[in-house]
């Protein structure tokens, strides 16, 4: 999540106030009497998950909110300021969240049957649309009953969240990456309205308002850059009645907190490396090969699945430099639009480099920007039903995997390692190898509810169907591009491992 860092330790919950030597000195004391958390894992992450934050009582946070308070002029989040939400930093960037109140520890454990609430809003963000409406056909089984809403914008770049989860723990829960966070009053309650460093170049916006009389929490999730969005659709909540409801089916504020606190621990490493071993059903353009991926809705018929049903033979692949090439101009990107000129040429991308934060004390940051040349690249790939059934309703998807062939195997590439201190590296041409960005597919082969052009209505025994896939590509790494038509590109896996990748290594244009 994360890139700049705080003025001062306590300014997000100070209002800009300076503390006092002697506030710094009581406060460093109380925070080191506090159990130390550890960084909330982040799962966007490329590299490993930290540990599972432990999570503290509210009491404790109660404490150190009100010690902050006395000792430090302005306005403090303390215990009465925010009603029912508790706080306590546990680092320079990792707020401690609790929910609770006196009665909390000797209450008896929930009912199985509470009082329901709907959610009502009687604003909606604008510029943005219901996902009721993008999704009509599938949207029934996601609100049962009325729990959330959610908004997008038409690109799927912004979105807002309002969700609402019954209050069954007053156990507290980190907030990482924060670099703003004040108290705001929403007709008459008090809430907490957090901005987090989602990326090092994107922040993200939470605010969470408790409904203490009707036992819930409202969350609201979206880009900071919806923000008086977010507080107009504060404004217009509200929980209808709607009687009473078994608590099993209910979205738990435990439930939300379990998001932020994992004990997973991953090898950074991890699906970095392919011996050549296990690279040994590596494909040429023209080989033809069966695919078993859960990507295709077949590993849902495991037999089928294992009899490769579903075959794919790549028989093109061309690079070029201009997005005129592209058979479909109203599905091009509009991140990919923007890198074009006039006449459809490309021109360079611009690569962040940046380091990680972890969350607690640091968060994201870029170090350096640098431009690099890019071009198009686009395959054909020739699916085919090698069973004696017709496949319907599957998923066609294809990435690309930058890697190396070295004496000991083959290793993915960390663009990242070019910048001294990088972790990550990103732009739009590196974003858009690791997903299906564009697709061209056969008129009428596409499942009418498709949503991603990507779903393939029916496919009848011994029948083919070309499907042509794009991609922007740094122009540095075409001699090192394998194709994955099985699964997800970006690491090596033994799934896309087992059916191989397809070796399309290339030149660039006018090498």
């Amino acid at each position: 999540m994360n890139d700049t860092a705080l003025d001062h330790r306590l300014a997000a919950i100070t209002g800009g106030a300076r503390a006092t030597a002697r506030a710094n000195d009581a406060l460093e004391e109380a925070f080191r009497a506090l159990p130390r958390t550890e960084p909330a894992p982040r799962s966007h992450r490329r590299e490993e998950s930290a540990r599972a934050s432990a999570r503290h009582r509210w009491p404790q946070m109660a404490a150190a909110a009100a010690l902050a308070s006395l000792l430090v002029g302005g306005s403090a989040y303390a215990a009465d300021k925010l009603g029912i939400i508790d706080l306590h930093w546990s680092g320079n960037h990792q707020l401690m969240v609790g929910i609770g109140n006196d009665e909390d520890a000797s209450s008896p454990a929930p009912p199985p049957i509470v009082d329901g609430y709907r959610l009502a809003l009687a604003y909606e963000p604008a510029g943005l649309t219901d996902e009721r409406t993008l999704f009509a056909d599938s949207i029934d089984s996601i609100d049962t009953p009325g729990r959330v809403r959610t908004f997008y914008s038409d690109d799927f770049l912004e979105s807002l969240s309002v969700t609402v989860l019954y209050r069954d723990t007053d156990e507290a829960f980190p907030l990482s990456s924060v670099v703003e966070s004040e108290s705001v009053s929403v007709n008459g309650r008090e809430g907490l309205l957090v901005t987090t460093q989602d990326t090092a170049e994107r922040r993200g916006l939470t605010l969470i308002l408790p409904f203490e009389t009707e036992n819930r929490i409202v969350v609201i999730d979206a880009n900071a850059t919806l923000r008086s969005e977010a507080l107009k659709v504060a404004e217009g909540i509200s929980l209808v009645a709607d009687g009473p409801v078994e608590r099993a089916y209910l979205w738990l504020w435990s439930d939300y907190l379990d998001q932020s606190v994992s004990d997973d621990e991953s090898d950074p490493d991890e699906g970095m490396h392919a011996t050549f071993e296990e690279m040994g059903n590596l494909h040429g353009i023209g080989d033809t090969f069966p695919l078993s991926s859960e990507w295709s809705g077949l590993a849902e018929d495991a037999d089928r699945a294992a009899s490769g049903a579903l075959t794919a033979t790549v028989t093109d692949v061309a690079v070029s430099d201009s997005l005129s090439d592209l058979a479909r101009p109203e599905a091009i990107p509009a991140e990919w639009l923007s890198l074009a000129r006039e006449d459809g040429s490309l021109g360079p991308d611009l690569v962040t480099y940046g380091a990680w934060g972890d969350g607690v004390n640091s968060v994201d940051t870029v170090i350096e920007r640098r431009a690099c040349p890019i071009a198009l690249v686009q395959a054909t790939v020739e699916y085919a039903n090698a069973s004696d059934e017709p496949l319907e309703d599957f998923l066609v998807n294809a990435w690309l995997l930058s890697a190396r062939e070295s004496f000991n195997g083959w290793s993915v590439v960390r663009r990242e390692r070019a910048v001294p201190g990088a972790d990550f590296a990103e732009s739009t041409a590196i974003i858009s190898m690791e997903r299906t960005a564009y697709l061209d597919v056969e008129d009428g082969a596409v499942a009418a509810d498709s949503e991603g052009d990507n779903t393939i209505a029916r496919l009848d025994p011994g029948e083919k169907l070309t499907v042509r896939f794009a991609w922007l590509v740094p122009r540095d790494e075409l001699g090192q591009l394998l194709l994955d038509v099985n699964g997800d590109g970006t690491f090596f896996n033994k799934t896309d491992l087992a059916s191989g990748y397809v070796d399309i290594r290339q030149q660039s244009p006018g090498a």
